[in-house]
């Protein structure tokens, strides 16, 4: 099944989308030891939803996560928290 992906880039936490959709992929970069910690993506659009991912952030480096098939399902919008010294592009569908 084929459908139109939306690409997110992201530098700090905010609501990616107030819709529901699947979840493609996520591109983590690191830039400094500010950098350690995770992204979180949380269901619902806030930051108190059910998590749906967290991948760990490099101190000056990178984490490509590919979600194969139909992708994560979320409900109700999608938000993202980001640490200091981090972005991040969110692929959406």
């Amino acid at each position: 099944m084929s459908s139109n992906i939306k690409a997110y880039y992201v530098s700090a936490s905010t609501t990616l989308t107030d819709a529901g959709g699947r979840l493609r992929g996520v591109n983590v970069v690191g830039n400094g030891t500010a950098a350690l910690g995770k992204v979180v993506l949380r269901e619902g659009g806030q930051t108190d939803g059910n998590i749906v991912l967290e991948a760990p952030t490099m101190t000056n480096g990178s984490n490509d996560i590919f979600i194969p098939e139909m992708g994560i399902r979320f409900n109700d919008g999608l938000y993202i928290t980001v640490p200091t010294s981090v972005h991040a592009t969110v692929l959406v569908s």
